[in-house]
């Protein structure tokens, strides 16, 4: 059309070919326009389903979070409630049903140590020692250096009767972690030790520990109470006085430190410290009647053991004077049992040659007694032998005699 309109050349084929153009261009920005509309409607649709889309996915998240924290939340409540019960069952003395609650605990909250260490107390307190020594080891592989741990291991290990392993992880007790009281714990645990090594019989072996922990331990009463019996019940009478010595320098008026210290005394036949400690004990009054009667009888005892002992240790006058007292008191035993013996039967041999010495000491007179050391040691025999023997020809003897033969043990 536009090439026909230019081949005529006419003006009115010109402003026909104006008009066209016009109209052509219009219909060009027509169609611009509304492709325009359609790309922004377009548009516009896919980002409200853009937006749409995101917020769906936004709710969606929301709801699953906080299902999910909901859910977390549900399970840690119930490892709580679980782990609360059993707690309380272990309390009361139900091991067995609070092994099962812990076991609950744990599904819930599988990687809490503490429901691990719970759980296997409880087996440990049930009976269940197999499954509670490897709950106690697998607890351990994470942390061998855990005093805690080690002391459960330590029990167990005591319990199978497995020694040597039962010591190890008590040493390694000693030597770990223990958090906020670990000195009190390690002495705790020293004596612990000291007490199984005494069961086994290893009296130097539990000796060692006692030092070691009573060297370590600050100066009070009743811990140096505590390591005055340890080391009583080891035999160690030397280092059970030392510690209540050091009980009664921080407490002078401790009632048990100086009754111990006049009872292991007297045992030791140190007498005359023994009647010291204990007419000081008498002295401030002990409340408990029949200990006092105890207490009272002993030191009457040690006072008297202490007029008739014939020591070497003592001078020798007043060893002669001790020996001359015992004199009579044995020879007068020895008459009455001999009485008792030989209105029945012939005297024994051991009889008859005490009779036979108690006449060659009729020569003995005082001077040569305080003057000769031999002298007094003849006659030392002569009193512990009649007492040891005339106990077995006649029984056991009661007041001086007793004390005697006592001093005779020595």
């Amino acid at each position: 059309m536009i090439g026909i309109a230019l081949e005529n050349g006419g003006p009115a084929s010109k402003l026909d070919m104006g008009i066209l153009l016009n109209r052509i261009a219009t219909q060009i920005d027509t169609s611009a326009s509304t492709l325009r509309a359609a790309k922004r409607k377009l548009l516009l649709r896919d980002g409200l389903i853009f937006v749409s889309l995101t917020l769906i996915s936004l709710v969606l998240y929301g709801i699953t979070l906080l299902l999910f924290r909901s859910f977390e939340l549900h399970r840690d409540n119930l490892a709580v409630f679980w782990s609360d019960r059993g707690r309380d069952e272990m309390q009361h003395g139900h091991a067995e049903q609070g092994a099962v609650s812990l076991r609950n605990a744990l599904s819930y909250d599988p990687d809490n140590r503490e429901y691990e260490l719970l759980l296997a107390q409880a087996l440990r307190d049930a009976g269940q020692t197999e499954q509670a020594k490897n709950y106690f080891l697998n607890l351990w592989e994470s942390r061998p250096g855990d005093g805690f741990i080690n002391l459960q291991l330590a029990r167990l290990a005591r319990a199978k009767g497995t020694t040597s392993d039962a010591v190890n992880y008590y040493r390694a007790s000693i030597f770990g972690d223990w958090r906020g009281d670990a000195p009190v714990r390690r002495r705790s645990i020293r004596l612990e030790l000291a007490d199984y090594l005494m069961s086994l019989d290893q009296m130097e072996a539990a000796r060692a520990e006692l030092l070691i922990a009573a060297g370590n331990a600050p100066n009070d009463a009743q811990i140096n109470l505590t390591f005055g019996e340890k080391f009583a019940a080891l035999g160690d009478v030397s280092d059970a006085l030392a510690s209540y010595k050091k009980a009664l320098g921080e407490d002078p008026h401790n009632q048990s430190a100086l009754q111990a210290i006049g009872r292991l005394s007297f045992h030791a036949g140190d007498y005359e410290a023994a009647h010291t400690y204990l007419e000081v004990a008498l002295r401030q009054g002990i409340k408990d009647q029949s200990q006092r009667e105890q207490m009272l009888a002993m030191a009457t005892d040690a006072q008297r053991l202490v007029q008739l002992s014939f020591s070497r240790r003592l001078p020798a006058r007043q060893r002669a004077d001790h020996l001359l007292l015992g004199r009579g008191i044995a020879e007068s035993r020895f008459n009455a049992c001999s009485s008792q013996l030989g209105a029945t039967a012939p005297l024994s041999a051991a009889m008859q040659d005490l009779k036979s010495r108690w006449k060659t000491a009729d020569s003995i007179v005082r001077r040569t007694v305080q003057q000769n050391a031999d002298a007094q040691d003849t006659l030392a025999d002569l009193i512990s032998d009649t007492e040891v023997t005339t106990s077995k020809e006649c029984g056991q003897p009661a007041g001086d005699d007793a004390l005697l033969l006592m001093l005779a043990s020595h």
